[in-house]
């Protein structure tokens, strides 16, 4: 008979060590450095299932998180490193898991849980695409270094670009807080994740964060790139020209955009330089739907066009209400507000100036919510979704 329970302080590193088994089995990484928020000691919220003997054989890590959107702020939890001992599999260890998940985020107050995957494990328990972003993707021309069309407003004659160094900390930290939705990254936090570099890290790539600073000193804009390691050329050293080594000439370097801030005008000249700094071929920048300013700087700049698709992941609501209060939705008495109500546990409705707009279970509330082009609203006729909250993309410096 297994045990389904949290995960105690004193078995993290044996969460940790499963983890490797399934996801680093003859790789290189420790899945306890890449996610210290799971796999350190703290306050435990995953779940894992035991065996008579008491063995972990089957791990949700689970990760409390704060996102500011707007002047509303969403509680909620992540979900990750999801994994089960091969001998294990295919008892449902892994759905009575996720139950245990979703209800200790409800108990805590949390409105939605964010899923790093798309596995039918989650799209069955009612786990849903959400949100909107644009993928960019940005290719070098290896004859000569990248070519920046128009004015930025931030060239090289009167900014520079640089590594950021421990000082900087202050001034990241505080252009990362001014963005309009954002992980509400406490200082401590922030330097957690910059030196674990989840998706880096899973990914084989390394990270880099770059910044770029006025003639005054003063830090405008600032990127997280996931970029190729270079075995041949030390990491603080990669030229800014020149063939890559022979043994990956035939091998593409991709990289990624995966976190910025500050001025959107300063943004093109950032990646230029990683384009050229790290020699890629292309670089790869999904931003939010809101993003709009940077996504035309981009578009202008580079001369691209955007992909359209949702933001990373899946996501569940675990608590409507809470969801809809969190978000800025319920009743408070201003006029002119979009309100939602709750009728009943999967019924809503929609009130907007003269329109009311049923919404149909979770699926439809995730479209009207996330996706500010959401087909529930069309009998409304508006040009805008007037409700729809802001939210990082999930796949970033933050990454669970």
């Amino acid at each position: 008979m297994m045990e389904i329970r949290i995960v105690r302080e004193n078995e993290l590193n044996e969460a940790a060590a499963l983890a490797n088994k399934v996801f680093r089995s003859g790789m290189q990484g420790d899945m306890g450095a890449f996610f210290p928020t799971l796999f350190r000691t703290g306050i435990s919220h995953s779940y894992g299932a035991f065996d008579p003997a008491g063995n972990l054989v089957s791990f949700m890590g689970l990760v409390p998180v704060q996102i500011k959107s707007g002047t509303g702020r969403i509680l909620a939890f992540s979900v990750g490193a999801v994994c089960t001992d091969p001998q294990s599999r295919g008892l449902g260890l892994a759905s009575e898991l996720l139950n245990q998940c979703r209800e200790h985020a409800e108990r805590s107050g949390a409105s939605l849980l964010f899923i790093s995957g798309e596995r039918s494990l989650y799209t069955r328990a009612g786990s849903l695409a959400f949100g909107r972003a644009s993928k960019f993707v940005i290719k070098s021309n290896s004859d000569k270094p990248l070519e920046v069309a128009g004015e930025t407003g931030s060239g090289s004659a009167t900014a520079t670009v640089r590594d950021m160094i421990p000082e900087d900390i202050f001034n990241v930290h505080n252009l990362l807080q001014q963005r309009p939705a954002t992980i509400e990254w406490s200082l401590q936090e922030l330097q957690q994740f910059i030196g674990s570099a989840p998706y880096a890290g899973v990914s084989g790539l390394r990270q880099h964060i770059r910044v770029v600073e006025s003639l005054t000193g003063q830090i405008i804009a600032m990127g997280v790139f996931a970029v190729p390691m270079d075995p041949e050329v030390p990491e603080v050293e990669i030229p800014v020209t020149g063939a890559p080594p022979t043994a990956d000439a035939d091998v593409l370097r991709n990289g990624h955009l995966l976190e910025w801030a500050g001025n959107p005008e300063a943004m093109p000249l950032l990646i230029s330089d990683a384009v050229s700094r790290f020699r890629l071929d292309e670089l790869t920048a999904i931003l939010p739907w809101h993003d709009a300013v940077l996504s035309e700087v981009l578009q202008q700049a580079f001369q691209v066009r955007p992909d359209n698709q949702n933001n990373a992941g899946t996501v569940m609501i675990v608590d409507a209400a809470a969801l809809i209060t969190q978000a800025g939705f319920s009743e408070d008495g201003q006029p002119d507000k979009p309100v939602i109500s709750v009728l009943t546990d999967s019924q809503f409705e929609l009130r907007i100036g003269d329109h009311t707009i049923p919404i149909n279970g979770n699926s439809e509330l995730c479209s009207v919510l996330f996706d500010p082009e959401s087909p529930v609203l069309k009998p409304t006729g508006l040009s805008e979704n007037p409700t729809t909250v802001q939210l990082p993309y999930m796949y970033g410096l933050y990454f669970i």
